[in-house]
């Protein structure tokens, strides 16, 4: 069985992704930084996690024990100041993505029967 883990490259995600797999998981850690990837021991997936066929990417790790979804933005500065467009790339990443996600590996069966969810905002 394999552990997902989405924004494994850094912070809090790679963390994760190294706690997993020390004790014994087989983890696949997601990431769109294809190069601080590199740095993380084990199986990697650069991926755009808005693209259509994510889901199917993350899928052929089959079958799935446990997704944590991570891979989150934020913006710095006053929230009247940052574009329109930052907000809507905010809620795209940090929430619609984790459930259509999830919506797609259980519509694929992807996931085991008895697998965790985690969502990490």
């Amino acid at each position: 069985m394999t552990t997902v883990v989405t924004g494994a490259a850094h912070g809090l995600g790679r963390a994760l992704t190294e706690a997993y797999a020390a004790r014994g998981d087989t983890v696949l850690a997601v990431d769109h930084d294809s190069d601080a990837l590199k740095a993380v021991n084990g199986a990697t997936l650069t991926l755009d996690l808005t693209a259509p066929d994510a889901a199917a990417q993350i899928a052929e790790a089959a079958p799935i024990q446990r997704i944590l979804h991570v891979a989150g933005i934020s913006g710095t500065g006053a929230f009247e100041t940052l574009p329109a467009a930052h907000h809507a790339k905010i809620i795209e990443l940090n929430f619609e993505v984790p459930l259509r996600l999830t919506a797609a590996l259980l519509g694929q069966h992807a996931m085991a029967k008895d697998a965790q969810h985690v969502f990490v905002g």
